[in-house]
């Protein structure tokens, strides 16, 4: 099942020209374990059902994805909803920052 953004998350953020009005989320599978190099995590408490059911030879794998954000204070990316269109704002702007050593943006941010 494919979950879509809500109107306040996919409206373009920060005049950034990104538009999430396509996005759609959905479960990782025990074929993501296999496919994929990494497989990010928002919070801990998602880490861990991750890690409990990913086979152990794929645990290498799942991170944190803010530790690949060098410079900021937290390692979890809090809950948008409960912050309203600020929190949305707060998010996506700890987002730009992993997205980039991933090369998922032309240049680095400032």
């Amino acid at each position: 099942m494919l979950a879509t953004p809500r109107r306040a998350g996919a409206k373009d953020r920060a005049g950034s020209g990104i538009d999430l009005a396509d996005l759609r989320a959905r479960q990782v599978t025990h074929a993501d374990f296999v496919s994929f190099d990494h497989i990010l995590a928002m919070d801990r408490q998602n880490l861990d059902s991750l890690l409990f059911v990913c086979p152990k030879m794929h645990k290498h794998k799942l991170k944190l994805f803010l530790e690949y954000a060098p410079g900021l204070k937290t390692a979890e990316v809090p809950d948008p909803y409960y912050g309203g269109e600020k929190g949305f704002d707060k998010v996506f702007d700890m987002w730009k920052r992993p997205r980039w050593v991933f090369g998922f943006c032309a240049r680095e941010p400032d």
